[in-house]
């Protein structure tokens, strides 16, 4: 019973191969029974267990993306997709998976026939594994840019752009491919003997020939970007080495978060590069040696390597749980400023460098100054050795730790507005007295208005009537104008 089948299985899988290579002598270096220990193997026991932990690991993934929000933070972005894209490919890869047990172990009820049901399955996963591929291709050139062109990092490469390149290379992919997959048709077959029914995926005709494009653009297309990526991973590896030359003088937080960054995408980068080895040498050995295909001589050989690389796509999909926590707040740009502001004591010209940077990177000033301020240099977050080359070299300044422009800017920010709180105080402060003051004049006005108004009429009445009762009041001196003579009344 075991034997009939796993002789179905083959047949329905296409495993069943023929004698056919028996009349020209070629003989395949593996054996059709060892390709399916291999494929039982791969099958029912490593693809089950790498595709469920693909999708558990991308799911943590996705809960720790979805929940960062930094502004402008690409990085969060990009590995969010990478992360989405990896779970639907574990998805796929559990159902085809799950999906081929179940028809091994006899018991398949379902119309439609197992072998259609796998390659739809297959052919769904194709997309998120193109997306996989083409988002660690973004990832990887993008930290390749932070390393050539630091300054103009953040302006020229935004996260919009970034996801913009995801966008278009993703779709034209599924353009290219939609037109061959599309000569797929479900078509409903009646066994007459058994008066049932089964549904499978045929094809029309003229489909081989656009198989055969689909194929090689799919080649060319992960051909490119594992040229792309194996680039960007060599000059990932020189940052990398000049990142931990950093952190042997410098063991602030950021310089660690920098090199945490660097080795995050490397490794997410070196390990596409080492799963898709497989994939790249298939259509390669495919072109060179002969009957090295799924219908050769050597088809064992071939459906073993397919076989394997669908297995290390998996691989690739679940390392992805390595990544960091906060990965979007890290930037691999060097600060172009410094808090630290150096008194010389000569007046000659000084040269500003960085040892552990490249030449281009050095400021000189050309006037002659007597104090020299870092805030205007464009310079790194590392240890800076300040000299002056008319001086002994003894007579040196060393910068042992640097501060960032955002933290010198969120100073700023707080210093200018205790400032503007502080005028504000002072502003009030001279409104209530100029308050006060009028306040007070307009009173010592009125008051002495009323005082001489009072006076006044005890002068008229003590002139018209004589002494009057109320003369302990003291009266006031009169001047004549025409006379100028005192009046004593």
């Amino acid at each position: 019973m075991a034997m009939l089948q796993r002789d179905g299985a083959k047949a329905v899988l296409g495993h069943n191969f023929s004698s056919v290579c028996a009349a020209s002598g070629e003989k395949d270096v593996l054996s059709e029974d060892v390709l399916w220990i291999f494929i039982l193997v791969i099958d029912m026991g490593a693809s089950v267990g790498l595709s469920l932990c693909s999708v558990i690991t991308n799911l943590i993934n996705i809960a720790v993306f979805s929940n960062i929000s930094v502004k402008g933070a690409g990085v969060v972005q990009n590995f969010l997709i990478l992360s989405v894209a990896d779970c639907l490919y574990g998805l796929t890869a559990l159902i085809t998976a799950l999906a081929f047990i179940v028809q091994y172990m006899g018991k398949w009820r379902w119309v439609l026939a197992p072998a259609s049901f796998m390659m739809m399955t297959r052919m769904a996963g194709t997309y998120p594994c193109v997306l996989s591929v083409w988002t660690t291709v973004v990832i990887a050139v993008v930290r390749c840019c932070s390393v050539i062109m630091p300054f103009k990092f953040k302006q020229v490469i935004t996260s919009r752009r970034q996801l913009l390149a995801i966008l278009l290379g993703f779709l034209s992919y599924v353009g290219v491919s939609f037109y061959p997959l599309s000569g797929f048709r479900l078509a409903k077959l009646l066994n007459p003997l058994t008066n049932t029914s089964t549904v499978i995926l045929g094809a029309v005709s003229g489909l081989p020939q656009d198989a055969m494009i689909f194929d090689v653009y799919r080649s060319v297309f992960l051909i490119a970007c594992f040229v792309i990526i194996t680039a960007s991973v060599a000059v990932m590896v020189a940052g990398l080495v000049r990142s931990m030359r950093f952190k042997r003088l410098n063991s602030t937080s950021s310089s660690q978060r920098e090199v945490q960054i660097l080795k995050t995408v490397f490794f997410v980068s070196a390990v596409f590069v080492g799963c898709h080895v497989v994939g790249i040498l298939v259509p390669i050995l495919r072109q060179v040696v002969p009957n090295f295909s799924e219908t050769g001589c050597m088809r064992a050989s071939f459906t073993l390597a397919v076989k394997f690389h669908d297995m290390l796509t998996i691989v690739n999909a679940t390392s992805h749980f390595n990544l960091p926590k906060p990965v979007s707040t890290v930037s691999l740009l060097p600060v172009k400023t410094c808090l630290h502001s150096i008194t010389v004591t000569c007046r000659h010209s000084l040269i500003l460098t960085c040892p552990n940077m490249p030449p281009y990177y050095h400021c000189n000033p050309s006037k002659p100054v007597s104090t020299v301020s870092l805030q205007s240099v464009q310079t790194c977050l590392h240890s800076i050795t300040v000299t002056c080359p008319n001086l002994s070299p003894q007579s040196h300044f060393n910068l042992p730790k640097p501060v960032s422009t955002e933290r010198r800017n969120e100073e700023e920010e707080e210093e200018e507005e205790e400032e503007k709180k502080k005028k504000k105080k002072k502003k009030k402060k001279k409104k209530k007295k100029k308050k006060k003051k009028k306040k007070k004049k307009k009173k010592n006005t009125m008051s002495f208005n009323i005082h001489f108004f009072w006076m006044g009429i005890q002068i008229c009445v003590s002139i018209g009537d004589g002494p009057h009762p109320a003369s302990h009041i003291p009266q006031p001196c009169l001047l004549s104008k025409d006379l100028k003579t005192k009046i004593i009344p």
